[in-house]
């Protein structure tokens, strides 16, 4: 059963808003320090992580499917869940999942869990969140994600600010989408 965007919007704010009180709760109660600061170098530093991890995904693009079983998975991947949901949605919907994700998530798991439990622990559940019980299906993509989030994770670690890293989260999310809903295939985005 296909999805629209009106489904796709309400599941993200419902997910992503539990994730948000969820983390901030978990802050709150627990008294993890934490701080929405965002100094010029900080937004500059952010907006330059997603620009490098985007070019990092554009690469994989080009490059993974030539290469056995990895890039088998990302193939099976885009197919079975990256494409439609980026097909889905219009720019508007792409963008309003985009920073509900880059809220939500970032409060959860960089806030909260690695305020408690360190950047390798909310880097591994993370990556498990994207993927459920589809984890063992995908392990090389999902250690793409566990990547990912490690970089998330180190932004907030160096600026000791959850705000940089929501912004490059939320760009990396939005531009992806945005280009994904232009994917055509096996080697790049389409011209």
């Amino acid at each position: 059963m296909e999805a629209n965007q009106r489904d796709i919007l309400r599941l993200t704010v419902v997910l992503e808003g539990a994730m948000f009180l969820i983390g901030g709760g978990w802050i709150l109660f627990r008294g993890i320090p934490f701080s929405l600061a965002l100094s010029p170098s900080a937004l500059f530093g952010s907006i330059l992580l997603a620009v490098f991890l985007l070019l990092v995904n554009l690469a994989l693009l080009r490059i993974l499917p030539n290469i056995g079983e990895t890039g088998r998975q990302l193939e099976e991947f885009l197919q079975l869940a990256a494409l439609p949901l980026a097909k889905s949605l219009s720019p508007t919907g792409a963008f309003i999942i985009s920073v509900f994700a880059g809220v939500g998530e970032e409060t959860l798991f960089r806030g909260a869990i690695q305020g408690e439990a360190g950047i390798i622990i909310s880097s591994a559940l993370f990556a498990l969140f994207h993927f459920g019980r589809n984890s063992s299906q995908f392990p090389r993509v999902l250690a793409i994600y566990f990547l990912l989030s490690l970089t998330f994770g180190y932004l907030v670690a160096v600026t000791h600010s959850l705000v940089p890293a929501i912004i490059a989260h939320a760009l990396y999310d939005f531009v992806l989408l945005t280009a994904l809903r232009h994917y055509d295939g096996r080697t790049s985005p389409a011209r």
